[in-house]
């Protein structure tokens, strides 16, 4: 049986820069990201109904807005096959422990049977919403993901969020992603990207020369001229679950950015807000903006058995770009001041947004996922653990990734304000998950010997505990 799924995805377009003699403006360029997915039953259903902020794919991979009817059915569809949480599960904890041993015996055993979805506490990985330690039982030959962790439910655009704070859980399907992954993604980072074609920013550049002055309805044959989009995703499979949250949130991020949807919190104006509140001229760069891991410290007790995770987990980078005559987009290495005044408002920020918009909180999870995939397979902690597990490792095993159509190409939408002295046309970034960086940087501390200890002694039969 085929259900409607939807996903927030895209991302917005790179940058062309110009200038008119007559009324100059700035003028910011977004990808209109759209999609819409009539999606077959999934190998193992891992995600019923999984929506990521409206927005949809179609089967050629083009993004489309869906109509709020087609939204309101997905919910509809999630809630009605939803499980009850389990009562152990359903409040608040600071510190969840997950066994990573009795999760693969789980899904050995759900695997056994054909037909049968695997169980919501299961999927939503008992509700853990972030990954702040590992654990190493040697005894109990099994590794422990540790971190708060809240009760489940879903919130209007189809996401599980905690119960009482909001953030989204963790999900399995993104956890196999993370760790069936990080033997290809060692050498480079996991990254999204959506870019321009040279011959649309070309033929933008034709179209700018023949402008004397500026007016509105120039918008749309400027979206016109740029064409579609190319949507790019390294490292992870690009139809996978992982792949839509990371191209969602960035095309998120540049819609807000560019007044093309207000932030759901005060705090963060939209770029040009900013831009409109100056008086002075802008850079003549225009700006890039992008998510990055934003970790402190990694922490290990004198055993190397027991990590901590610190910091915030995201932040927002940016960097100036300029079109050459090539139609060919250059990194300078330089930032614009109210590109990176914006970028510091986002990290600032970031905890409330993340509350506010799950998917930017989704990011963060996969922040937390692939550092810690990464840091279990570089420090040879399974190994140590005497572990092996194949259901979550191998992708050749009989849990398979939930696929869906792969965006490809998006559309360009455009949006203006007026500003004194240059002309502006951006809105290009990524999401980009250097998780080799974070652990790189590693400090032993006696603290954690106590939290290692306590973790392993309070372990009970269940899979998760608190």
């Amino acid at each position: 049986m085929s259900q409607v799924c939807r996903d927030v995805l895209s991302r917005p377009v790179q940058t062309v820069r110009c200038g008119w003699r007559v009324t100059p403006v700035a003028l910011a360029f977004l990808l209109e990201a759209l999609l819409l997915a009539n999606v077959a039953q999934a190998q193992v259903g891992l995600f019923r109904g999984s929506a990521v902020g409206g927005v949809a794919i179609d089967a050629e991979g083009v993004l489309r807005q869906p109509a709020v009817a087609d939204l309101r059915a997905v919910r509809e569809q999630v809630l009605q096959a939803a499980q009850p949480v389990p009562e152990g599960l359903s409040r608040f904890s600071p510190s969840r422990k997950i066994s990573l041993r009795r999760l693969e015996q789980a899904l050995v055993v759900a695997a056994s049977q054909p037909g049968e979805p695997i169980p919501d506490d299961i999927r939503y990985l008992a509700g853990l919403q972030r990954i702040e330690a590992i654990v190493v039982d040697t005894d109990a030959h099994d590794i422990l993901l540790v971190g708060p962790a809240d009760g489940w439910t879903l919130d209007e655009r189809s996401v599980m969020v905690g119960q009482h704070n909001g953030l989204p859980t963790l999900l399995l399907d993104d956890l196999l992603v993370a760790f069936r992954s990080m033997r290809e993604a060692a050498s480079g980072n996991i990254t999204c990207s959506i870019d321009p074609t040279p011959a649309g920013l070309q033929a933008v550049q034709n179209l700018l020369r023949r402008q004397k002055t500026f007016q509105p309805a120039v918008i749309r044959a400027i979206e016109e001229a740029m064409g579609p989009q190319q949507i790019t995703v390294q490292g992870i499979p690009s139809d996978s679950h992982f792949a839509r949250v990371m191209v969602g949130a960035d095309y998120r991020m540049k819609r807000i950015a560019m007044n093309l949807e207000p932030a759901p919190i005060a705090q963060l104006p939209g770029f040009l807000d900013l831009v409109a509140s100056k008086r002075g001229k802008l850079s003549t760069m225009t700006p890039r903006w992008w998510m990055a891991c934003n970790y402190q410290t990694l922490l290990r007790d004198q055993a190397g058995l027991t990590w901590q995770l610190q910091g915030q987990g995201v932040k927002v980078m940016t960097e100036a770009d300029v079109l050459g005559n090539n139609g060919q987009v250059q990194h300078t290495g330089k930032r614009d001041p109210l590109a990176q005044q914006w970028a510091d408002l986002m990290t600032q920020h970031f905890e409330a947004l993340a509350t506010a918009d799950p998917l930017f909180g989704q990011v963060r999870n996969l922040m937390d996922l692939c550092v810690a995939t990464a840091l279990i397979e570089k420090e040879g902690l399974l190994e140590r653990a005497a572990l092996d597990l194949p259901m979550l490792r191998d992708a050749q095993s009989s849990l398979a990734v939930e696929q869906w159509p792969a965006p490809k190409t998006v559309a360009t939408q455009g949006s203006f304000v007026r500003q004194r002295g240059t002309v502006l046309i951006t809105a290009s970034g990524g999401v980009d998950i250097d998780f080799a960086a974070v652990l790189q940087k590693v400090e032993q501390s006696p603290q954690l010997e106590q939290l290692g200890k306590q973790s392993r002694t309070a372990a009970p039969p269940s899979w998760a505990w608190d």
